[in-house]
């Protein structure tokens, strides 16, 4: 009987930030290409049939389009977190920041062959995800899949901050919303902006930090330019990433982008502006768009 050969997963990409950056935007659009395979809704009802799941999509019982699949991403977790699966049975404080040597051999086994399957009945040949804790992940994720792509998603620090607060009031209750960073426990108690502020500090801190091993790998995309120019943007990136630009591509992308705004302005009031600023603000004025250039920088 002949042996089939399994197809290793090819450089999957990994959009990374925190939330409220442009992720979902840079996401729907990578993931519009024919060639990049997603995870759906249908992949975490059915996930032990990626063929069933595709095929149920195919006849519109599932609607078909890109998720964040968080249930997928930590299938494995809480169970390693609380010593199920580690030898020391020592069960650690819960933040999302994992590294390469954080790669347990049962999350290397099975996550690679099960997004091969993803692809293969997507009948794609890239794969692409978006999860905002995946930017404190980028070891563990190049341990799984050696070679992965980050691209991040760059936008001004005070709209993001103003967008997360209302996101975190109008879904969450108020409660912590987004990316947990090592200590985070500490500023759930925060001013909300003030929260807000530090998680995005610190994780772009922590992507700076990382960019370079990564080289080649590593991609930005200024949010403020992908919504006004989001053709130009997106046809250097797909370059980049190794992703045809076609007619048919340029079909599929996305055209209800909205131009970027300055709402911030009316949303975060002096006074949080002036707490983050004693805070944070000199290391944030290096997240400041000021005027409106092309930004696209590879590392």
């Amino acid at each position: 009987m002949a042996t089939i050969l399994r197809m290793p997963l090819d450089r999957p990409i990994f959009v990374v930030a925190p939330p409220r950056c442009g992720t979902t935007l840079l996401y729907r659009c990578i993931s519009s290409h024919p060639e990049v395979g997603y995870l759906m809704r249908a992949h975490r009802k059915l996930i032990h049939s990626p063929w069933l799941a595709q095929t149920l999509t195919r006849f519109k019982l599932f609607r078909d389009s890109p998720r964040e699949s968080r249930d997928i991403w930590y299938r494995f977790r809480r169970q390693i977190a609380s010593g199920m699966l580690s030898k020391d049975n020592k069960p650690a404080a819960y933040h999302d920041l994992l590294t390469a040597e954080d790669a347990h051999p049962v999350e290397r086994s099975w996550f690679p062959r099960f997004l091969e399957r993803v692809v293969k009945h997507q009948r794609a040949r890239r794969f692409a995800a978006k999860l905002p804790s995946h930017s404190l992940q980028l070891g563990w994720l190049d341990a799984l899949f050696p070679g992965s792509i980050f691209v991040q998603a760059m936008r001004d620090w005070r709209a993001v901050v103003s967008s997360t607060v209302i996101k975190r009031f109008e879904d969450f209750d108020g409660r912590w919303f987004g990316v947990c960073p090592p200590g985070w426990q500490k500023h759930i108690h925060d001013a909300p902006a003030l929260g807000a502020a530090w998680q995005y500090l610190v994780v772009h801190e922590y992507l700076d930090r990382e960019a370079p091993n990564y080289a080649g790998r590593f991609f930005r995309v200024q949010y403020e330019e992908l919504c006004r120019n989001p053709l130009a943007v997106l046809q250097k990136l797909f370059e980049n990433i190794d992703l045809s630009w076609t007619a048919e591509v340029e079909d599929q992308i996305p055209t209800d982008i909205r131009p970027p705004n300055d709402r911030w302005r009316e949303q975060l009031s002096p006074s949080d502006l002036e707490t983050i600023e004693r805070q944070h603000g000199e290391a944030l004025r290096r997240y400041e768009v000021k005027i409106p250039i092309a930004r696209f920088t590879k590392v």
